[in-house]
């Protein structure tokens, strides 16, 4: 579950406080260390968020934005990064963009002419033509294949004439 912002303050400043607690606070001229800082911080952030009761809302509904898009195997971030580098490639890539919107429209206007009626005027008929059809092409394959035995037989005769011519000829 996302941590609130006021959670995700108090975790900075304890971490920040086991850090300052190794390493010695800060060599920086100022007086406050950073712990005390990021304590002020929260208690400044606490009191916009008193004042401003609708940044409470914003949270929650972002607390439960973040919720579904983790299920999604998103995050925000992710999500608001996609955003930007979308908008990027609708920038670059317009024109394509809109010939392929052009294109879409052509397709469209041609989607009525998809479906055709189930009982067409002629559909009898048609289908009298596929079967004459049907018979014409067996009909003719029938005849190849005799033409194509013929046709052998010639060639077959043929070269034992011309064999025997040959041998007569010696």
């Amino acid at each position: 579950m996302p941590q609130l912002m006021s959670t995700q303050i108090a975790d900075l400043g304890e971490r920040v406080a086991a850090c300052e607690a190794r390493l010695g606070p800060s060599t920086e001229g100022s007086s406050a260390s950073i712990s005390d800082r990021v304590a002020q911080l929260s208690s400044s952030v606490g009191e916009i968020y008193q004042r401003e009761r609708r940044l409470a809302d914003f949270e929650k509904g972002l607390g439960s934005l973040e919720g579904w898009l983790e299920s999604e195997h998103a995050s925000l971030s992710h999500v608001l990064l996609h955003g930007v580098a979308k908008k990027g490639y609708v920038v670059q890539h317009t024109e394509e963009l809109r010939e392929f919107a052009t294109s879409l429209r052509q397709v469209q206007g041609l989607e009525k002419y998809i479906k055709t009626p189930a009982n067409l005027p002629h559909g009898d008929r048609l289908r009298r033509v596929e079967a004459k059809s049907e018979l014409c092409v067996g009909s003719a394959m029938r005849l190849h294949s005799l033409v194509s035995d013929t046709v052998e037989e010639y060639h077959s005769g043929i070269v034992e004439i011309n064999a025997q011519l040959l041998a007569w000829n010696e």
